[in-house]
């Protein structure tokens, strides 16, 4: 017989919450019971780090398919909650058959634009075609698709697989939104994945919005400086632009007051991007839904955004921005905007926020200060205004026809 200890076996099977509180008692000295879901008060054991106490839980429980959580809080709150079921990506062939799509709409777009200006050429002419694919088509994809990589790259940085964005286009040339590009989606719901820290979360909705507008104004000054100043042959209503204060301080030096006569009759790649600008502008205004809220969501942190307070203080703000936007304007796009809004502020759980793992050190007053400014700079820069397009009614007065 062999001299070693016997083996001592426990006559009762753990449940899930003692198996769970054991696993955390590991890196956690666990306080009082928190009310709600299970949750304790904790400190790290051996006065370590939370945070990093905090990374060693979540590999064990990632396994048993559960999630602990860090709360602000002195002590900070420890929750564990189910892991939010991940969505499938879209395999590569169709995320490229659809990026493929989205180009041939583009091109669509693009060719409608430039028959403005030639009334002989057909709809399938080459060089038209040619010339839609080389100055809108192209730069339009590989921005949004410089857009879609920085922001899976900015995800991976943090240990998250977002996939690439799936582009949104319409395949007509209208005079009120002559872009085509109208957003990019996410293949993930900002609520099923889950996100590190406050930071993290704003570096990733930034990442986008941010790439949007400053590709789409080096597009714009680009597209004005092949504009001629003399008007090519029109065939219908011209379409004109508004241009935003940040383009008004770049080029207003060089072109002077040609930049107003420019706007009127633009080359498809300034045309490619106001759009992408426009676009990206619209992707920060605080929408629940949109980056900018999410933003919001790392700037000031889930729990003061889930305050009935604060969440009263924001209906009435966008309340009053839409009341203020169908007062001035009435351009479509943007009443649209503010009517989702206001309806989104107003029913905030068919948007649930995202789910940031580690609140317990909140936001670095550095970090709060570059999403503020980065994100106030593009707002205030990039607006816009009130009728970013419009067509001129009396171009041939004067004329005899």
């Amino acid at each position: 017989m062999s001299n070693t200890d016997p083996l001592v076996l426990d006559h009762e099977a753990w449940n899930l919450s003692e198996l769970i509180e054991h696993i955390l008692t590991r890196h956690f000295n666990l306080g009082d019971e928190a009310i709600g879901g299970i949750a304790w008060q904790v400190r790290s054991r051996d006065g370590g780090d939370e945070s990093e106490s905090l990374l060693h839980v979540n590999r064990s429980l990632e396994s048993l398919g559960w999630v602990a959580m860090l709360d602000e809080g002195d002590p900070p709150i420890l929750s564990v909650a189910p892991r939010p079921i991940e969505q499938l990506l879209l395999p590569n062939w169709q995320l490229l058959s659809i990026w493929s799509m989205m180009s041939v709409f583009l091109t669509f777009v693009g060719s409608a634009w430039l028959l403005q200006f030639d009334a002989d050429a057909g709809a399938f002419d080459p060089e038209i075609l040619r010339q839609a694919v080389l100055y809108f088509t192209l730069p339009v994809v590989l921005t949004m698709a410089l857009a879609s990589e920085i922001r899976r790259r900015a995800a991976a940085r943090f240990g998250i697989n977002i996939g690439h964005l799936v582009p949104i286009v319409f395949p007509i040339l209208s005079p009120i939104w002559p872009f085509g590009i109208a957003g990019l989606l996410s293949q993930r719901r900002s609520d099923l994945f889950l996100v590190p820290n406050r930071r993290a979360l704003g570096i990733i909705e930034l990442a986008t919005p941010l790439t949007l507008f400053l590709s789409g104004t080096v597009l714009t000054v680009i597209g004005l400086a092949l504009t001629p100043n003399e008007p090519p042959e029109i065939s219908a209503l011209p379409i004109a632009f508004q241009n935003n204060p940040l383009l008004t301080i770049l080029v207003m030096d060089w072109l002077g007051a040609d930049l107003w006569i420019r706007l009127q009759w633009l080359h498809p790649t300034a045309l490619a991007g106001i759009g992408l600008s426009v676009v990206g502008w619209a992707s920060l205004l605080p929408i629940p839904g949109f980056p900018g809220d999410r933003m919001l969501h790392a700037i000031i942190g889930p729990a003061e955004m889930s305050d009935s307070k604060r969440q009263t203080s924001l209906f009435i703000l966008m309340l009053g921005v839409m009341v203020l936007v169908f007062v001035e304007t009435e351009y479509w796009p943007w009443l649209l905007i503010a009517a989702i809004g206001t309806m989104r502020r107003f029913s905030t759980e068919n948007t649930p926020p995202p789910i940031i793992v580690d609140e317990s050190k909140g936001l670095s007053d550095v970090s709060r200060k570059q999403l503020v400014a980065a994100m106030l700079i593009v707002l205030i820069a990039g607006f816009p205004g009130m009728y970013p397009t419009y067509q001129i009614a009396d171009w041939d007065a004067g004329l005899d026809i």
